[in-house]
């Protein structure tokens, strides 16, 4: 049956052309709409590695360079996130470590092995750890005691770990990081492993990260240009509270710029953006799909008016009504499956190609989703033209003819 159906589609293929380029349309639509979906759903599903309800984030921008007055200004502003009662701890940070920081440090790290391996940097102090609620796989975060450390210490995130080393447990290990002719710039102890931490957001694919211990009364080396304080509230603290603290620190600092933020707000606004970039092509899919749905059943509501005597005649010779419900049900997917098919053709051409930095079990994802949606749109548009040609009597195709 299905051989006589291929033919038969075949034989029509001039009057078919036009659905077939818009089904084939729709499948490379759809296929990149949801090649982007698994893309992002991907890095989405993984661990995003660090709190953000009830964490603020506070950017400072120093008005003076006098360095007395700014470690003077940070060890009252210490003092006063001390002092309230609504916080339950807080971290000083550099400006492109905190969670939606907008500015990225990267150094490139060379292994003993030879493996090079592009790193994220981040600061913070002993505390950041505990604030931004990072989870922890092996070991611990800096503390009073690395002050005597002679080795300068560090926390890596799982990936460093595994793309670095080539070890199950590496707590307590020394190693030393090389310059491009092989000779050794610097020693680090890694006295800690940490999961994921993806501060730019949920849609963003991990990447290799070190931690450094950050200590916030060093203000020559570090202050002016690391100036964020990660502050984790209590659960309820109103917005009263944020203009309370803005309105201090800007007090004790003598004027400094302030400017708090809340982490859940700003990843809400992430995601929303996120969403309208899926969204979009989103809508042309759909449109796209509508406009080949509305013509598929245009066409089989022509094709069975005008060949009521055809099914008549089959309905005369002792064709039942579910045989002719599934033949023309069966073109449909004949139909749908020739464009399919060269849109497969195309679809594989990415992979193969690789024009994205993309594992292939998002393109291959996307190739059988596209086509197990289409040939569900083709079934469900197929149905009431089929249905109606099934009750097609013989005595209405004789009085049609």
């Amino acid at each position: 049956m299905f051989k006589h159906l291929f033919k038969l589609i075949w034989n029509r293929k001039k009057s078919n052309t036009l659905l077939l380029v818009e089904v084939f349309l729709s499948f490379l639509v759809l296929f990149a709409v949801l090649s982007v979906f698994y893309y992002n759903y991907s890095f989405y599903s993984d661990p995003l590695g660090f709190e953000y309800k009830n964490v603020w984030i506070a950017n400072l921008s120093p008005n003076s360079d006098d360095e007395d007055e700014t470690r003077t200004n940070v060890e009252n502003m210490y003092n006063l996130l001390n002092s309230f009662t609504q916080i339950e701890s807080f971290s000083f940070c550099s400006d492109y470590t905190h969670p939606y920081a907008g500015n990225t440090w990267v150094n490139g790290y060379k292994n003993v092995e030879g493996v090079y391996v592009n790193t994220i940097l981040h600061s913070g102090d002993d505390d950041f750890a505990k604030t931004a609620g990072l989870n922890f796989i092996e070991g611990r975060w800096f503390n009073k005691s690395d002050d005597a450390a002679l080795v300068q210490p560090i926390v890596v995130n799982k990936l460093f770990k595994e793309t670095f080393f080539n070890e199950s447990s590496v707590a307590g290990k020394k190693f030393q990081r090389f310059d491009d002719n092989g000779k050794p710039e610097a020693d680090y102890t890694v006295i800690g492993v940490i999961d994921n931490y993806k501060y730019k957001g949920e849609f963003v694919e991990e990447s290799p990260k070190i931690f450094r211990r950050f200590n916030y009364r060093d203000t020559t080396a570090n202050f002016r240009r690391n100036n964020s304080i990660l502050i984790k509230v209590k659960a309820g603290t109103s917005i009263a509270f944020e203009e309370k603290l803005v309105g201090e620190i800007s007090r004790i600092t003598k004027g400094w710029n302030v400017k708090v933020s809340q982490l859940e707000v700003i990843r809400d606004r992430y995601i929303k953006d996120k969403g309208i970039e899926i969204l979009v092509p989103s809508s042309i899919a759909f449109f796209l799909i509508l406009n080949v749905a509305l013509g598929l059943m245009g066409v089989l509501w022509y094709s069975i008016n005008r060949r009521r005597t055809e099914i008549g005649l089959r309905r005369a010779i002792g064709a039942s009504g579910k045989r002719i419900l599934l033949q023309i049900i069966g073109e449909a997917i004949v139909l749908g499956t020739f464009a399919i098919v060269i849109g497969i053709a195309f679809a594989v051409q990415v992979p193969i190609l690789q024009l994205f930095d993309t594992k292939i079990g998002i393109y291959i994802a996307g190739i059988l989703t596209a086509s197990v949606f289409l040939y569900f749109i083709i079934t469900i548009c197929a149905f009431y033209p089929s249905v109606l040609a099934a009750k097609v009597q013989p005595v209405d195709a004789l009085h049609s003819e």
